[in-house]
């Protein structure tokens, strides 16, 4: 039903956030369609709830914050494979964007790749 699909979605928000805060990763806002979701894990991680009712997460091969672009950059895509390592991020005072340094970095883009 609506219902339990509206609870399964409040489930898995809560998780990925958990995740995310355990990664020492900041919760962002990303606009897709003129609609507005606060997100803390990298904006291309896909969730699911299965027909066992478990919750699922994939696409997760860009979960850390991407390292700073190296210029000229044309045509190349590091920000799909050259990341922080984990130990870094949880190192960090302060939390990082998973998105810093990429196109879905959301609405504060600029600070957050200075911060990163």
């Amino acid at each position: 039903t609506e219902h339990d699909w509206e609870k399964f979605q409040e489930v898995i928000k809560l998780r990925v956030s958990r995740l995310a805060q355990a990664l020492n990763l900041k919760d962002h806002e990303m606009v897709f369609d003129e609609t507005s979701e606060t997100i803390g894990a990298a904006a291309d991680a896909q969730t699911f709830v299965g027909k066992d009712r478990r919750n699922y997460i994939m696409s997760v091969s860009r979960l850390l914050p991407a390292h700073p672009p190296s210029y000229p950059v044309e045509g190349r895509r590091d920000h799909l494979f050259k990341m922080f390592r984990p130990e870094m991020v949880a190192q960090s005072v302060q939390p990082i964007n998973a998105d810093c340094f990429t196109a879905f970095a959301g609405t504060r883009a600029k600070q957050d790749n200075e911060d990163c």
